[in-house]
């Protein structure tokens, strides 16, 4: 099948955000799923989507740029902050005073309420998680205000990449790699906790959790993935 992002659907500068992509693949499989990316997917472009059996490959002519694969999902997750904590983690975002990417749909402070999704994970106090709070939008959903899963992908990718940054020095890191599964529906307008933890580190390379959850602390939807650093020249 042919599929195409929306220009509106970036991470860096001009290509696709990397969870709203591999959600997109991952609802083709119709299940949880493990994504690599490849290469980074153009925006505004056809790509071609195929799927074969437990597996699905996404193609810009003959590059491949994605792979997904039906996976079970198993990450322990933390206990989640509280609602007034990560209301106050999210004033305490790092890319609040420098960011990367600051046009990033999913976490870019340059982007208006209603245009991005302003997922501002900060840190929290005491702990190796990052934190906020999330009111999907309108324009997020399909049917019945339920946010359409791929933008439950998007919101678990990039407060990884922020937990990624331990050291309080926001530089660009990139996803590699996402596998996640979604428990249950999200609804737009009302507020949700999003958490992201991190669970190791070898050299470039940063394996982290992350998770939705209700105001009350059950758990929505939970991925875990690995991010890398990148050359700042490469993405500017």
């Amino acid at each position: 099948m042919e599929v195409e992002f929306a220009e509106r659907h970036n991470g860096p500068p001009r290509v696709v955000q990397g969870g709203t992509l591999a959600g997109r693949m991952a609802g083709v499989l119709g299940g949880p799923a493990e994504v690599t990316l490849r290469r980074p997917a153009p925006l505004g472009t056809p790509l071609q989507l195929e799927r074969n059996g437990s597996t699905a490959t996404l193609r810009l002519g003959d590059e491949v740029l994605a792979q997904a694969v039906l996976a079970e999902v198993s990450v322990e997750v933390p206990a989640p902050p509280s609602f007034a904590t990560a209301e106050s983690a999210s004033r305490a975002y790092l890319g609040h005073t420098r960011h990367p990417f600051p046009t990033c749909w999913v976490c870019g402070t340059k982007r208006a309420p209603g245009d991005g999704m302003r997922i501002f994970a900060g840190p929290v106090h005491g702990t190796n998680t990052v934190a906020a709070l999330w009111t999907p939008d309108a324009s997020l959903t399909a049917a019945r205000e339920l946010v359409r899963p791929e933008f439950l992908w998007a919101a678990l990718d990039c407060p990884g990449g922020w937990a990624a940054v331990t050291d309080l020095t926001p530089r660009p890191v990139v996803l590699g790699r996402i596998a996640a599964r979604v428990e249950r529906s999200v609804h737009a307008g009302i507020p949700y906790i999003v958490m992201a933890w991190k669970l190791a580190t070898e050299g470039r390379k940063h394996h982290v959790g992350s998770a939705i959850f209700t105001a009350g602390g059950v758990i929505c939807a939970v991925a875990r993935a690995i991010w890398f650093d990148v050359d700042a020249g490469a993405w500017s």
